[in-house]
């Protein structure tokens, strides 16, 4: 019986270590990691998208056509892309 109820003490010893790791991943690594991917999708846009940043409407219409005419399979090859592959 108490070999039982030392594996039962061990068993919530390491499901409540396991708990707040995944907690503090939540709170901690999981928003930090995706405020600094937005940043660096934004920062791999071409400039002329970027530059007018401040009309949303407009914007909006370049980066749609930015995706229209690119096709990205993953993120790498958005952050890689060469922006002297745009057309003229």
């Amino acid at each position: 019986m108490g070999e039982i109820l030392d594996m039962v003490k061990s068993f919530i010893y390491w499901y409540l270590i396991l708990l707040f790791i995944k907690i503090a991943l939540m709170m901690w690594v999981l928003p930090n990691s995706i405020h600094d991917v937005g940043l660096k999708v934004f920062n791999s846009l071409p400039t002329y998208i970027k530059d007018r940043q401040h009309d949303v409407s407009e914007s909006e219409q370049l980066v749609r056509n930015f995706l229209y005419c690119n096709t990205f399979y993953t993120l790498e090859e958005h952050f890689y892309y060469n922006e002297t592959q745009l057309p003229k």
